[in-house]
């Protein structure tokens, strides 16, 4: 007689929740421009081996998104070199990421993404400039250690002269 239209409504994910905002350009601390474009990334999806029972025999619910580094022109040059230097690579230059950690396509799709947005985030750190602060403290740890040094040496020398005549 009646029917009723339930809504699912998901809490917000940080993936969501970035998409929302405007930082479509490239930012230069970050290294690459966000939302991702769709075009360069490739997904797939398969059946997982993860939570689910017997439903994950008959839904497709892991996902495999594949990157391919060289060519994407949305990645800063230092952040390619950075991918590029690290194991998280195939020989062929793609970077594969996979998540089966949900039994839904589609949470697994943002996981994915999130991982992804991790790993640029961490391949395209700048290390900020020390400051003149830092700069005088790690001198003046440098000299202190030499100076101890020195009379470590001494102390030693002095131990061998006392030695030597006994």
């Amino acid at each position: 007689m009646f029917s009723r239209t339930v809504r699912i409504c998901y809490w917000p994910t940080a993936t969501y929740l970035r998409a929302l905002s405007d930082l479509s350009e490239t930012d230069e601390l970050r290294g690459f421009i966000y939302p991702f474009p769709e075009n360069e990334i490739s997904v797939k999806s398969s059946k997982s081996s993860g939570p689910g029972g017997q439903h994950v025999q008959r839904v497709r619910s892991k996902v495999t998104i594949t990157l391919d580094i060289a060519n994407s022109s949305w990645l800063s040059q230092r952040t390619k070199d950075s991918l590029f230097n690290s194991n998280k690579l195939t020989k062929e230059g793609l970077l594969h990421i996979t998540s089966e950690r949900t039994r839904h396509n589609h949470r697994n799709k943002e996981d994915c993404i999130e991982k992804l947005y991790e790993i640029l985030l961490k391949h395209s750190y700048i290390k900020p400039e020390p400051s003149i602060e830092e700069i005088k403290a790690k001198v003046d740890a440098e000299r202190k250690y030499v100076q101890q040094m020195k009379q470590k040496r001494k102390k030693y020398r002095l131990r061998l002269c006392v030695d030597t005549t006994a």
